[in-house]
């Protein structure tokens, strides 16, 4: 097996998430990408899937440039033999309880307070740290991640929410593990 460990930054990674990625136990063949020159998220996502296809890898293992995670992350993930596996991350803000939505159709932190206490599969999940097996990827059309836009500018769907609508559409299911114990950096450790 191939994996593809990849990271996205336009604005620079933390120290932190440097030091999960070189703490990664990947048991398997592997080759990192790290994208750091797109104009958006949605391009450098895009940039290190074509690049996960190219070199052949199994599985692409994204991860943001904010994020920290345990060791065995990326082990964790792969024993669910799922297509696409996300986790449960805060956002880099403050949540009001009652502005999210239902637990079966998003990763809010607040699910954690709710029981889920076992792999789920929802509508989309954020692409912070996530498992993609890489052949979603020549099922649904490009772009693979994109950004969609009000037309005042405003953001509608960010590319994370994007790329699991179009895998949905493509009768793939997206799951998320919430036993992972991910870290969100923002002002603080969220």
């Amino acid at each position: 097996m191939k994996i593809t460990i990849a990271s996205l930054s336009n604005r620079g990674f933390r120290p932190e998430t440097v030091k999960s990625l070189l703490e990664l136990k990947c048991p398997y063949e592997k080759e990192v990408v790290i994208a750091t020159q797109g104009y958006h998220i949605a391009e450098n996502r895009n940039f290190i899937a074509i690049q996960a296809v190219k070199n052949g890898s199994d599985y692409l293992f994204t991860v943001d440039d904010d994020m920290i995670f345990p060791s065995d992350t990326l082990e964790k993930m792969l024993v669910h033999k799922k297509d696409i596996v996300g986790t449960a991350y805060h956002p880099r803000f403050e949540i009001d309880k009652d502005t999210h939505k239902p637990l079966d159709k998003t990763h809010i932190i607040t699910l954690k307070e709710e029981g889920k206490k076992e792999l789920f599969e929802c509508e989309a999940v954020g692409t912070g740290v996530m498992l993609i097996n890489t052949k979603v990827f020549h099922f649904i059309d490009r772009p693979w991640f994109k950004i969609t836009n009000h037309e005042t500018g405003y953001t509608t769907m960010g590319e994370d929410w994007w790329f699991c609508s179009q895998v949905r559409k493509a009768r793939f299911k997206v799951y998320c593990d919430p036993t992972l114990e991910i870290g969100h950096i923002g002002t603080k450790v969220f």
